[in-house]
This record gives structure tokens, C-alpha cells and sequence, in this order.
């Protein structure tokens, strides 16, 4: 019995020192922690998934937003419903106002103004080339000197004079022609021509300036993108631009639309023909599907290269034939406002000096910052961003 009971003992201890060592190595957790455990897994999954999802969709929605944003310019480009807004001319005024250059901004319609520019120093001392020789005597662009342009132009500007009638003077080859087109930088290195246009002063007042706080937080976002084009004097200044074309008759400047939210071009010498399409005509006028140079922030040119080539327009182009262009021929004196996103073509009927004002808001300028980091990332030989611009929603299936 002793032993019995002595085996019974030692079975007894066996069997606890054997289900003491079970509860050490494998211990068993009661249900309900099990099921508290999953559930607080399931929800932190739920909750990384939610985040992820949201994070998802503000990415997308920046994405499109800017895209948008850009191009729109701020949303101030407005596509007409019918062309040209149904207009049959481009209305003219004697003078204009803030507010109701304003208003036009606002609605995307073109206008001329004739009077306001009357008392500017450049209608008087622009009328003669050679005054740019004094103003600017050692500015250079792509290799030439800013004086011999200007030599070669009243050279052939007295030829004209002498031996041609204005027609014949625009279907005429002149030797080596070529035209100061687009140019950026003539007021940059000649600033004393802006006291010649009295700082362009209606479109300088809705510009942004850098006293601000906002603007001064703006310019300081900018700046990290600097480059070449987009130089600090421009960045840190008045968001304005001075643009100046000059150049003898049959000088054009081919058809293409500009992103620029504000742009009026001054006509100070000679006569220009300006032919203007609002954006919703865009599939008919053929756009390219890229944009030509960087530093142009958005200027597309169309695939036509001579629109009053007929024969060419009737087998290669024929839709341009259903566009329908406003047209006007611009005079010393006259202005005219062109809406972002409308397209023009130019042509130079007599030896001409012309500028373009181009203003920015911090909304409108802001929106080129796709086009500052492609550019910057471009001309630091990041990426290949060479014809980069932004396409309007509305210009997407026609390119």
C-alpha cells in the first residue's frame, strides 16, 4: 500500500512538475484577451488604411488641382461659350480705367485703347531709332550688338522711304533679316526706358509687390527656383515684365496663344496687324502638342506657319478655314488687351517698336510654379523638360 501510495505521490508530482512545465513554455491566454488583441489589430489596420486612402486622395487632388490651377492662370482664362464671344470687332476706347480693364480681365474680352499713352516720353523720342543708341549703347543679345540692330532697321527703314510703297515694303526680302522678337531683357539692362512709358503704370497697379507680407512670402518660395530666366532682380521686384519687339515690315510673329494672365501690347512706332481667336476655336487652329522654349512659360504656337498660305490651309489645314479672327490694325499710340489663352498672329506693316506689360498677381504668379521647377530642374540637368507646359483641359484633345 506504502508503495502504492508512494507511486500515486511520485505520479502526482510528476504529472504537476510536467503541467507546471506545460504553463512555461506554451501559457494559455484566456479567450477574451485573444479576441481584444484582434479587434485592437483590426482597428489600427482600419486606421492605416484610412490614413493611406486619405493620403491617396489629397495627393490627387493637389495633383489637379494644380494642374488646374496652372492652367487657368489663376483661374483668370475664360473660355468663351460662342467664338469670340460673339463678338464681330474688338471694342475700342479712347481711355481706360483700372476698373474696367478689370472688368474685361474678369471676362475674357479683348479691347483697344487709343488715347491713353498720348503723353508718354516714348511716343515722342521712340519715333526716332536712334535714340535706343543713347539709351542702351552696350546691351547685346545672342551675340549682336544692340546698336548695329538698330542701325540695320533705320538702314532699312530710309531704304523703304526712299524706293518702296508700304505694300511692296512688306512682301520685300532684305538682306540678313531678321527681328528683336520676345525680347525680356532690353528694360532689365536699359532701365531708364521705363521712365520713358511711365512704368506702365495700369498694369503695375494690380501687380504684386514685394512690401507685402504675402508677397515677400511669395517671392521667398519663388526664389528657391532662380535661374537665368527667372533671375533674383525679377523675383525680388514688381511682378511686371516688359517684353519688346522691333523690327522692319513683313517682321511676324506666327500664330500662338500666351499663358499670361495680364498682357497689353503698346504700339509706340509703326503699324502692326493683329489677328486675335478666342481659346474655345483652339481645334481648328491646330496647336502644338509642346510648348517652344522654357522660358516662355507657356507660349504654344500652332502648326500653321503661314495662315494666309490658301492652297496650304485647303489640303493640310482645312479646318482653320472654320475659324473665325478678329482683326485690327494697331497704331502709334493704340493698346490693345489680349485675354490669356486667346490666339494671335502679328505682322509688321511699317518699321515698328512695340512692347508687351505683363502683370502678375501672387495667385497668378504662383501658378507657374509647375513651369519654375520644371525649368530649374531642366537647366540644372535634373530631367529633359525642354518644351514643358502645362496642357488647358480644354485644349487636351485637340494636341
Amino acid at each position: 500500500m506504502a508503495k502504492k501510495r508512494r507511486s500515486k505521490t511520485n505520479n502526482t508530482k510528476y504529472e504537476k512538475k510536467s503541467h507546471s512545465s506545460n504553463n512555461h513554455g506554451t501559457k494559455k491566454v484566456p479567450s477574451y484577451k485573444n479576441n481584444n488583441v484582434i479587434k485592437k489589430k483590426k482597428k489600427q489596420y482600419q486606421q492605416h488604411l484610412l490614413c493611406l486612402t486619405m493620403s491617396v486622395c489629397i495627393n490627387i487632388f493637389l495633383y489637379y488641382f494644380i494642374i488646374h490651377f496652372s492652367s487657368t492662370q489663376c483661374f483668370t482664362r475664360i473660355v468663351p461659350a460662342t467664338p469670340n464671344h460673339g463678338l464681330t470687332k474688338i471694342p475700342v476706347v479712347k481711355m481706360i480705367s483700372d476698373a474696367k480693364l478689370k472688368e474685361h480681365v474678369r471676362k475674357g474680352i479683348p479691347i483697344v485703347v487709343t488715347n491713353q499713352m498720348n503723353s508718354w516720353p516714348a511716343m515722342k523720342r521712340w519715333v526716332d531709332l536712334n535714340y535706343f543708341k543713347e539709351a542702351c549703347p552696350y546691351y547685346q543679345f545672342d551675340n549682336v550688338s544692340f546698336v548695329d540692330y538698330i542701325n540695320y532697321v533705320v538702314e532699312i527703314e530710309n531704304y523703304v522711304k526712299k524706293h518702296l510703297t508700304p505694300q511692296e515694303a512688306m512682301n520685300f526680302e532684305f538682306e540678313d533679316s531678321f527681328y528683336f522678337s520676345h525680347n525680356e531683357k532690353l528694360f532689365l539692362e536699359c532701365p531708364k526706358l521705363w521712365n520713358d512709358v511711365k512704368k506702365f503704370a495700369l498694369v503695375r497697379n494690380r501687380v504684386s509687390k514685394p512690401t507685402s507680407f504675402i508677397g515677400f512670402i511669395a517671392r521667398y518660395i519663388v526664389s528657391i527656383f532662380e535661374t537665368q530666366d527667372l533671375p533674383s532682380s525679377v523675383i525680388w521686384d514688381d511682378w511686371i515684365q516688359a517684353v519688346t519687339w522691333i523690327g522692319p515690315p513683313g517682321s511676324k510673329t506666327g500664330l500662338h496663344y500666351d499663358d499670361d494672365p495680364m498682357s497689353i501690347l503698346y504700339q509706340f512706332k509703326g503699324e502692326k496687324k493683329i489677328r486675335i481667336w478666342s481659346p474655345d476655336q483652339s481645334k481648328n487652329l491646330y496647336p502644338e502638342t509642346y510648348c517652344t522654349e522654357n522660358s516662355e512659360y507657356g507660349t504654344r504656337f500652332s502648326k500653321i506657319e503661314d495662315i494666309d498660305n490658301k492652297k496650304v490651309i485647303r489640303r493640310f489645314f482645312p479646318k482653320f478655314q472654320n475659324a473665325t479672327a478678329l482683326e485690327y490694325v494697331l497704331k502709334p499710340g493704340e493698346m490693345i488687351y489680349i485675354p490669356s489663352g486667346w490666339w494671335h498672329h502679328v505682322e509688321v506693316l511699317s518699321t515698328s517698336v512695340s512692347v508687351a506689360a505683363r502683370g502678375y498677381t501672387v495667385c497668378e504668379g504662383l501658378s507657374f510654379m509647375p513651369n519654375f521647377v520644371i525649368n530649374y530642374l531642366h537647366l540644372n540637368g535634373v530631367i529633359d523638360g525642354e518644351g514643358f507646359c502645362i496642357t488647358p483641359s480644354y485644349l487636351k484633345a485637340h494636341v
